[in-house]
């Protein structure tokens, strides 16, 4: 059974950013980035989102432009129309994922999975999808 979307806001999203910062520096504060299941209207620039969890999400038009998602999980995720300008996300997982009118310029997608996901009508400009696996679909 599919759960329902839940639509987080900035502030919210900002609290449980800084206890996943706190996670990657190993701190026992800090606690691992999970928002599986959400729906997400704002940018995330510039971020630090490595190992984090976005499975089943759906990002409206979100620029991820100089962030870093480096062994994260987007499985099942919609950006539709999203900007990926400077980014890394380099070792992660975006099976079954939409990527529909979507922007990529100087971004890195190394060694991560795409089995199934779309591309229609995106645009590529130095991007690098070195090492990627799965069938990506492009019209």
């Amino acid at each position: 059974m599919e759960q329902e979307l839940r639509e987080i806001s900035v502030e919210e999203f900002e609290k449980i950013y800084q206890e996943h910062l706190l996670w990657l520096e190993n701190s026992e504060s800090g606690k691992k980035l999970f928002l599986d299941n959400v729906i997400i209207k704002f940018d995330l620039i510039d971020r630090n989102l490595s190992l984090s969890s976005f499975v089943d999400s759906r990002f409206e038009g979100s620029s991820f432009d100089s962030s870093s998602f480096e062994g994260s999980s987007f499985v099942r995720s919609s950006f539709e129309g999203s900007s990926f300008v400077d980014s890394r996300f380099v070792r992660s997982s975006f099976v079954g994922s939409s990527f529909v009118d979507s922007r990529f310029v100087r971004s890195s997608f190394v060694d991560s999975s795409f089995d199934g996901s779309s591309f229609v009508g995106s645009s590529f400009e130095g991007s690098s999808f070195v090492g990627t696996t799965g069938i990506i679909w492009m019209y």
